[in-house]
């Protein structure tokens, strides 16, 4: 009787780890929180990393040459889908996009460095972080305008 207890009792632990792996909210979570990532909708960035790579892997691929023959057909539209809300978050986005100029792909870095632009004097708390940035693709920090 034990033993079948124990078993029951590994095959749930199994399940909802499998559970827990297949929703992102916690598969990213429990990590991030270990790293002390920063967070944007309650993700960390971790999270926003991965979800700007998928973003382009899906935008830069043309969608009818991803899809099989069969796929191609039933294909409703070529539409590419929305950039992920970190780029679009405005100010509650900052603390993440400074996270993610230290990324290891090169594409986030971009699209973080293009969001903080488009924030203009709102991301002025990201500068420090954009020259170290910088300072690491080996490119000279801009000039000061006067």
């Amino acid at each position: 009787m034990t033993r079948r207890r124990s078993i029951c009792l590994g095959a749930l632990l199994l399940a909802g780890l499998a559970i827990a792996l297949l929703v992102p909210e916690i598969r990213y979570s429990v990590p991030g929180w270990l790293r002390g990532d920063k967070r944007y909708w309650g993700l960390p960035t971790s999270y926003w990393s991965g979800a700007i790579q998928d973003w382009h892997r899906a935008t830069s691929t043309p969608r009818s040459a991803s899809l099989p023959l069969l796929g191609r057909w039933f294909a409703m539209s070529d539409a590419s889908p929305p950039s992920p809300s970190v780029l679009g978050g405005g100010r509650e986005g900052i603390p993440v996009l400074i996270e993610l100029l230290r990324d290891r792909d090169p594409f986030v870095k971009i699209q973080a460095v293009s969001t903080l632009a488009s924030l203009g004097p709102a991301a002025r708390e990201a500068a420090p972080a954009l020259r170290q940035a910088l300072a690491a693709a080996g490119t000279p920090p801009p000039r000061r305008r006067r």
